[in-house]
């Protein structure tokens, strides 16, 4: 888990907010864990994947068993309820609510284990049907599948460099349908640390930011980005 001050929210009531009374799980927290990025260190080959998350929660008052009708928070523990995890004040991830498995224990240390996703995760297995859009850029083609999948939370699309003839998507998956027009672009779809879901054209990492280094690892005790090994992936799979 990493280090320095942190807040882990859960909104409970689907109130599009975290002010719920029950709300912030912090104090509960045993440990954390969260990830997102690609799925190959490659801006060439890897794509994005949908983020992932897990908590681990004291569960000794059973506040978070789905099962017990006198939780503060009985019959509001389900799917799809924003998770958001702040570190020092700034977002470092935002999610969705899975499920919550609780894992009892002889020993009264009953704990649950929360599981989230990303908003690509929430929505990537919903089916589509788009109509046919001709002409179609790229970057709108991606807000009209977003849209036929039922996302309402922030997004951040580029225009696209691309125009195709036409479009049309039938009873597919929201994320092969957004795959389809990402490698058409060769642009990439991804979720930003806040929740957002982003498309960059071809060409919006060949300039600005992109091109600058943004942190150093480093093997030193005093490093505040540490590492302990380095491996050097197969170059084959590149080829």
């Amino acid at each position: 888990m990493a280090t320095g001050s942190y807040l882990l929210e859960i909104d409970w009531l689907g109130s599009g907010n975290f002010t719920g009374t029950s709300d912030n799980v912090s104090s509960r927290v045993n440990g954390v864990d969260w990830r997102r990025g690609r799925d190959y260190a490659s801006q060439l080959t890897g794509r994005s994947i949908a983020g992932a998350f897990y908590a681990i929660l004291d569960n000794r008052l059973g506040t978070y068993s789905p099962s017990n009708s006198s939780s503060p928070i009985s019959g509001s523990i389900l799917p799809g309820r924003a998770v958001r995890l702040q570190m020092d004040g700034t977002v470092v991830w935002y999610g969705y609510l899975q499920n919550v498995v609780p894992s009892p224990n002889i020993h009264d240390i009953a704990r649950v284990r929360l599981n989230a996703v990303g908003p690509l995760g929430l929505i990537g297995q919903r089916k589509v049907d788009v109509p046919m859009l001709s002409p179609a850029i790229t970057g709108t083609t991606i807000g009209t599948i977003l849209a036929q999948a039922g996302w309402t939370g922030g997004t951040s699309l580029d225009a696209g460099q691309t125009t195709m003839d036409r479009y049309w998507a039938s009873n597919i998956l929201a994320i092969d349908a957004l795959r389809q027009v990402e490698e058409t672009e060769n642009g990439f779809l991804w979720e930003q640390k806040t929740g957002t879901i982003a498309f960059d054209n071809r060409q919006k990492r060949l300039a600005g930011t992109y091109t600058t280094s943004q942190a150093t690892f480093t093997d030193s005790c005093t490093g505040t980005l540490g590492y302990a090994e380095i491996r050097e992936e197969d170059p084959h799979t590149t080829i």
